[in-house]
């Protein structure tokens, strides 16, 4: 499932025409942090405060702070919108929830603390 959403998004971001932005202006690459962060972030939180799918609260943090700005550029004109910016931040909020997920899923506590210790 990771595999496949990793595919999707890659080559849906790929998509680029001649009038935009290389994926790799500094406008891009900080639209990836900025998504990178939320998605991470989001999923920690969501881990440790026992959601059932922390991975679903990282990706919908990102999508909901990815179109907030767009929207936010649009409607104030401080900015331009664009949906390469949609796009790259959502790359970054899917790497981030996913490489956050990786210790998540694969982490075995060395003991239980809740058995006691015999000597």
């Amino acid at each position: 499932m990771k595999t496949t959403l990793i595919v999707i998004l890659l080559c849906l971001g790929g998509f680029l025409n001649a009038q935009q932005q290389s994926i790799f202006h500094p406008d891009k690459m900080l639209h990836f942090g900025a998504g990178y962060m939320v998605g991470s972030i989001a999923t920690s939180i969501a881990d440790v405060k026992g959601a059932k799918n922390p991975q679903a609260w990282g990706i919908l943090s990102t999508l909901t702070v990815a179109v907030g700005k767009e929207v936010y550029d649009y409607s104030t004109g401080k900015g331009t919108p664009e949906m390469m910016d949609w796009w790259v931040t959502m790359v970054g909020g899917t790497l981030g929830t996913i490489v956050v997920t990786i210790p998540i899923d694969t982490y075995k506590p060395p003991f239980s603390s809740k058995k006691p210790i015999s000597f």
